[in-house]
Order: C-alpha cells, then structure tokens, then sequence
C-alpha cells in the first residue's frame, strides 16, 4: 500500500473501474480525504487491501487506483471543479496569498482580466474569503453557503495545515475561552429568535438542547448549557456588514465584487463601453 493511516490524500477526478456504477462515489472526486484504517478484502487477488475514509464514515472501499497522491504533494486539480459551483473558502492571509499564487499558475485571473498576484482581496471578508476561482470573483463564505454552493477549503490542501478536524476543534477550542456576558447572550440569542421560523430549528430547543428544558428556562437556569450552544451558532452564522451586502449585490448584478471593481479602474471603463455599445446597437436597431 502507498499510503498509511492519517494520511490526508487527493481523490482522483475521475470515476475508475472499482467506483460504484451508480455515480454514488462521485462527490468525493477531486476533494481530500483522510485514511481512517486499512483492510484486506478477502476472496480476491486484485486490490485486495483497501481504505477507509473518514469523510464518507467508512462507508465505501477505496484503493490505490481512486487516489492522486498525498494532498500536500499533488496540484489542486482546477480541471475537476470546471463549470461547477463551486468556491474555495481562505480563512487566513497567507492561505489567500498561497492559493491565489495556485491560481495564477493555473492561467487564472480576476473576471477583470487582473492578476491574482496583483491583489487578493482577502481584507474585504477576511476569513469568510471564499474565492469563486471558475467565476474569477469572490465572496464571502454566507453568501456562497446561501447559494448552496460546494465549499473547499484551502487547509485541506496545504501541506503546512493541520487536518480539518483538528482545526474545527482548535477553533471551537479558542470561541469557547471567553465567556459570554449577559448583554451578548441575549444579541444572539435575539439573532436565533429572529431567524429561524420554527422552534425546532434552534439548537436551543427543549428538543435538541439536550437536557429538554425550554430555552427561555435553558439561558436562565442552565447558562454553561446555553452558552455552548449560543457560542457555536454564532461562529456558523457570522453578522453581515453593509459593506459585504454591498459586495455580494454587486457581484450577482457584475460578476464581481464591488472591492475588486474599485481596484481595477479599468473594469469601469470596459463596463461603461459595454453599455455603450449596448445603447449604440439599439438605436441603429
């Protein structure tokens, strides 16, 4: 076997021989997935030791045949998301710069025509930076799950990044070590009230807050339950700005984000000419 335990590996981008018929494979083609354990098929000579994935619960064999190579050493395969909906979401700086890099040697560029090594535009979401690298725009990471679209992240294909787990827990570690005071309970708990339209659909729910008590009861009486709870659909529900509605707008009118026009003047003097053109050919009409 090529590979051992732990390993972080790419799947190939296409479907082999071995992959279930049915295309229920599929969705992992071209993503990274983690070796949880290592089997021996018995009754066969062929491929007879297999993985065992952690993304897919341990739910389909896979062999050497369906892996690329390890995820830091194999290119991110730009070919296997092409005309998907699909964004890679950045959570830090350096990611930004590393895979804006991996973008430009793709032959990729903004939707202006710019290089992504002119700018990267990470301070406009900061860590919800999600990059539309098929549409050359970007977006922060709510937009892009309210679109229903496929989520990469970059950390899973760096070399020098933990596995993803690790980070969720390293995050969830780090939110949980600041109590929340009582004034910002109450905002989030308000923000829950306010965007869900069933009960059953907050996690503070007697039905899914773990102990059966009714939230208002929950916050009052059970604060180290609540707060948990509180810290954590906060982190998965991020407070829009003006200035990100303003960006996500524009790109659905555009195709790009209102920070990257403003970067590249040249974009407004082609979007002007198109109008013109536009105008011209309808008055000749």
């Amino acid at each position: 076997m090529k590979y051992k335990k732990g390993d972080r590996v790419r799947i190939v981008s296409y479907r082999t021989t071995d992959m279930d018929s049915n295309g229920e494979m599929d969705k992992y083609l071209g993503t990274v997935m983690t070796i949880k354990d290592i089997h021996h098929r018995a009754f066969t000579s062929e491929n007879s030791l297999y993985y065992e994935m952690v993304e897919d619960k341990c739910e389909w064999f896979w062999n050497d045949e369906m892996i690329a190579g390890l995820a830091s050493e194999t290119p991110f395969d730009f070919g296997a998301w092409k005309d998907k909906e699909v964004s890679m979401h950045c959570k830090t700086v350096e990611e930004a710069e590393d895979f804006c890099h991996e973008m430009h040697k793709a032959g990729l560029t903004w939707c202006s025509g710019k290089s992504y090594l002119e700018m990267n535009c990470f301070n406009v979401y900061n860590e919800q930076t999600c990059y539309y690298f098929n549409r050359g725009a970007c977006v922060n990471i709510g937009r892009s799950k309210t679109r229903g679209d496929q989520i990469l992240e970059w950390s899973d294909y760096r070399s020098t990044e933990p596995p993803k787990e690790e980070q969720e827990k390293a995050v969830k570690i780090k939110a949980d070590d600041k109590p929340l005071g009582y004034q910002e309970a109450m905002k989030i708990y308000k923000r829950i009230c306010n965007s869900t339209t069933e009960c059953t659909d907050c996690p503070l729910d007697s039905d899914n807050n773990g102990i059966q008590q009714p939230c208002r009861y929950l916050i009052r009486d059970y604060p180290e339950k609540a707060e948990p709870l509180l810290k954590e659909w906060a982190t998965e529900h991020p407070i829009e700005t003006n200035e990100q509605k303003i960006n996500e707008m524009f790109l659905e009118t555009f195709g790009i984000s209102y920070a990257t026009a403003l970067a590249h003047p040249d974009w407004w003097q082609q979007e002007y000419k198109n109008i013109n053109d536009k105008i011209t050919q309808k008055e000749n009409e």
